[in-house]
């Protein structure tokens, strides 16, 4: 029985990451074939039109199929930014942290100036806690992670959306055979922020 609902949980985090990668890859491949062959890169050129504004912060929601709950980031300049989020897992039962530093290489921009999509990835790490039930004992996990992403931003608007996806890496202190000791993760999530 165990094993069939740990096959099944991987086979529904892998179909949520594949999902989501799918939807960042189409919004890209969209974007791209719109956009004449002299796009510009607004980071260099126009960065205050957009929410990646040094000293920024935003905050908003986070749904994702590992960790659903707030999330938040800080714009240090206008191509690196913190983003964190605090969520629970989908058994209800477990909290998790996790926090990034990441990098901004490119971001596209309509050929109207309007919407802009910065493409992202990053580096951070991890922790969560799984409380007892009369199943499994409580457990406490730490580990790192690799967000790989894209934000819709529209110009002079507060808002970002973001789809994401980060493999992860954690290790468990519990040895419940039900759980294991290492984990690899997909983790993919969609949110919004509002910039204050």
């Amino acid at each position: 029985m165990d094993k069939r609902r740990r096959t099944s949980r991987i086979g529904s985090v892998a179909a949520v990451g594949k999902t989501t990668l799918l939807l960042v890859t189409s919004v890209a491949c969209v974007a791209a074939a719109s956009t004449p062959a002299h796009a510009v890169d607004l980071i260099a050129q126009a960065p205050n039109e957009f929410v990646n504004r040094p000293g920024w912060a935003g905050v908003g929601l986070n749904l994702g199929n590992i960790e659903t709950g707030v999330t938040a980031k800080m714009w240090a300049t206008s191509r690196m930014a913190v983003q964190t989020a605090l969520g629970v897992r989908p058994e209800g039962n477990a909290m998790r942290f996790n926090v990034d530093l990441t990098y901004t290489p490119y971001l596209w921009r309509s050929a109207d100036g309007q919407y802009g999509l910065p493409f992202y990835f990053g580096a951070g790490g991890v922790l969560g806690h799984a409380f007892a039930t009369d199943a499994r004992p409580s457990s406490t996990e730490v580990g790192v992670r690799a967000p790989l992403g894209m934000s819709i931003l529209v110009r002079n608007n507060p808002v970002e959306l973001f789809f994401e996806i980060a493999p992860e890496f954690t290790v468990r202190s519990s040895t419940a055979p039900a759980q294991g000791r290492y984990t690899v993760y997909a983790d993919g999530a969609i949110g919004l922020r509002y910039y204050l």
